[in-house]
């Protein structure tokens, strides 16, 4: 069944799967909501590779913005998802209206999405989760 989520995300933890070594699971939390990415090294590499593409289109602006927190109480809903498409959209001016966090989608092969809000901060810790994927020490200057 085709699922969307839509939520800002507060922080972002990497684990590698027991049992596999190229197995990653990307753990998005906000509030009492959390949300699984499963994925392998490529996937890791290609959602690190985005957000490094995107980031000099980001259009920086003196406001900070910062995530609101899922508050679902006495209910729990962990969605989890097998990463199979990335889109990333920085932040920037859409329509005329300025979008102050980055927005990521990211879609399964049964077309269920996360769409994720994030602070700059988040993304490139998303990035730098990935980037030994990359074969790289860090970002490009």
């Amino acid at each position: 069944m085709q699922l969307d989520f839509l939520f800002d995300v507060e922080s972002v933890e990497r684990e590698t799967v027991q049992g596999d070594a190229a197995g990653v699971v990307l753990h998005f939390t906000s509030g009492e909501f959390s949300a699984e990415v499963w994925t392998d090294a490529e996937g890791m590499a290609e959602l690190a590779q985005a957000i490094i593409d995107a980031r000099p289109k980001a259009e920086r602006n003196p406001s900070t913005w910062q995530p609101q927190p899922v508050a679902i109480y006495g209910l729990t809903i962990r969605p989890r998802i097998e990463l199979s498409g990335v889109e990333i959209f920085p932040p920037g001016r859409d329509g005329g209206e300025y979008i102050p966090y980055w927005s990521i989608v990211l879609s399964d092969v049964d077309g269920s999405q996360l769409h994720m809000a994030l602070s700059e901060e988040t993304a490139l810790r998303v990035a730098a989760l990935g980037v030994r994927e990359l074969g790289r020490d860090g970002f490009p200057q």
